[in-house]
């Protein structure tokens, strides 16, 4: 809201000011209007992203997209696939060993798979 600070006009010259303000508002409703359809695409973190199979960037990690993750700094590193997201931890399931318990990595603990055929 523009209110002007002039000293002539007074309070008759602010109250115009913001008269116009208001009705240069309300003659362009799409300022009021919700960001493009876009917006509303899945994005990574999200609950139902479905990433590439096998991403090639961080980003690109969602359901269904095959990682690597390890069970300690003495084991090695393991292809597991994403089977859940909530906020920014991973649910992963061995691809080898799908019988074991379900892990949970956050992002930075997961490698991407070298890129090529596999």
């Amino acid at each position: 809201m523009a209110v002007s600070t002039e000293k002539t006009g007074g309070a008759a010259n602010a109250k115009a000011n913001v008269s116009s303000t208001a009705d240069t508002a309300a003659a362009k409703p799409e300022a009021r209007l919700s960001p493009p359809a876009a917006s509303n695409t899945h994005r990574p973190g999200d609950r139902t992203f479905v990433g590439q199979p096998k991403p090639l960037d961080p980003t690109e990690i969602g359901l269904g997209s095959v990682v690597l993750a390890h069970e300690g700094p003495d084991e090695g590193w393991w292809e597991a696939e994403v089977i859940g997201i909530n906020g920014r931890v991973f649910s992963l399931r061995w691809r080898d060993y799908p019988t074991q318990p379900t892990i949970l990595r956050k992002a930075i603990e997961l490698a991407l798979l070298p890129p090529g055929e596999a």
